[in-house]
């Protein structure tokens, strides 16, 4: 199994990290939003990146595990499945990548998922030394400082800037009122502490004929 930790240290020395949330900007998400460096997605997000056809090195942050796992509380880990490796190309927030970026899954919530897709990494938080498991946005950070990057810009994060509890799952739509987001804004902040940051919330571009 190969290590996060040893074949991602340095890899993007002094760029710019982007990671592209799930708020519901995201639906509005163009290529010209993106600009050179490395790029984390985050679970359903790789669909919309996909997309626009970014040339950027993407990663496809897919932490939280398949619909179908046995156990989907995040106080009592395993990523234990009945289902493996039968995953289909979409389980719950899990979608196989179909261009080729980097699947990034995490030891503890989608240790079985995709398990034949390649390139696929394993991380687990403890290694990044955090004192227990977070949401993706904070392992995004751990990464990206891990990669070498000095800068770092969050496209449709929405609840980091306007306090959207919703989110955009493309093939899906808007999904309502996610409250367990409410408190990341104030989680997140120091691990930030410092760093380069940058917040960009896409807008639906008006018809040139109105």
């Amino acid at each position: 199994m190969r290590s996060i930790m040893e074949e991602f240290k340095g890899l993007f020395e002094g760029q710019v990290l982007w990671v592209i949330g799930k708020g519901p900007s995201l639906q509005y998400l163009a290529k010209e939003h993106i600009g050179p460096g490395p790029v984390i997605t985050i679970n359903q997000s790789i669909i919309k990146a996909e997309e626009i056809g970014l040339p950027n090195p993407v990663f496809s942050m897919q932490k939280d595990g398949g619909n179908r796992r046995r156990s989907l509380s995040t106080h009592n880990l395993s990523p234990d499945c009945d289902y493996t490796p039968n995953c289909g190309d979409r389980c719950g927030r899990m979608i196989r990548p179909k261009q080729g970026a980097t699947l990034l899954v995490h030891k503890h919530e989608s240790l079985y998922c995709f398990p034949d897709y390649s390139p696929r990494y394993v991380f687990d938080w403890m290694e990044f030394g955090l004192p227990k498991n977070p949401f993706s946005l904070i392992i995004a950070v751990k990464l990206g400082i891990l990669m070498g990057c000095d800068r770092f810009r969050f496209v449709s994060c929405d609840v980091h800037v306007n306090g959207s509890l919703d989110q955009y799952a493309p093939g899906i739509g808007i999904i309502r009122n996610r409250p367990h987001y409410r408190n990341q804004p104030r989680n997140l902040k120091p691990y930030l502490a410092g760093l380069d940051c940058k917040w960009i919330i896409p807008v639906k571009k008006m018809d040139a004929n109105h």
